[in-house]
């Protein structure tokens, strides 16, 4: 069953949809803040209404113990982090700045992934909880991504 497992994850590992809206979403902030904060409630939205990530979520529970499922599900997941920690780097070079060493994009996507995926299962039984945007409030998801992201950033003419 395990071979099956990773066949979906495989099949569903494409994010295509997401990371264009990420990308547009670029486009729309007119300060770093409000850059990083469009990208990550961009990001949240997307997982909220994808049945897609519940699969996955159910695939990884189930059968994380199997090697060859977990080095599948391994391999996605720097993908995302090679993806989506471009697209953070990008909102950060359009507002002069980068990941400040010893960060690189994907180290600290990975932790934007961690703190999206937390807050995407304490979602599904707290809806109530703030994570997501409203049309007043971007949510606190995305207001953590920007208090984290900006506390380990450095302007780009510093080495």
């Amino acid at each position: 069953m395990p071979e099956l497992g990773r066949y979906i994850l495989r099949a569903l590992d494409t994010f295509d949809d997401d990371h264009k809206a990420m990308n547009r979403a670029l486009r729309v902030g007119t300060d770093l803040r409000s850059t990083l904060s469009r990208v990550a409630a961009t990001e949240f939205r997307y997982l909220q209404r994808s049945r897609r990530w519940l699969l996955e979520l159910e695939l990884v529970v189930r059968y994380c113990d199997d090697e060859a499922f977990a080095q599948s599900a391994r391999e996605g997941y720097r993908d995302l982090d090679d993806i989506d920690g471009m697209i953070y780097a990008k909102a950060l070079r359009r507002h002069g700045y980068r990941f400040a060493r010893p960060w690189t994009n994907e180290t600290a996507y990975r932790s934007i992934q961690a703190l999206l995926e937390g807050a995407m299962l304490r979602t599904l039984v707290d809806p109530d909880a703030g994570f997501g945007s409203t049309r007043s409030d971007e949510g606190s998801y995305a207001r953590t991504v920007v208090a984290f992201v900006s506390n380990i950033i450095e302007p780009l003419d510093e080495s």
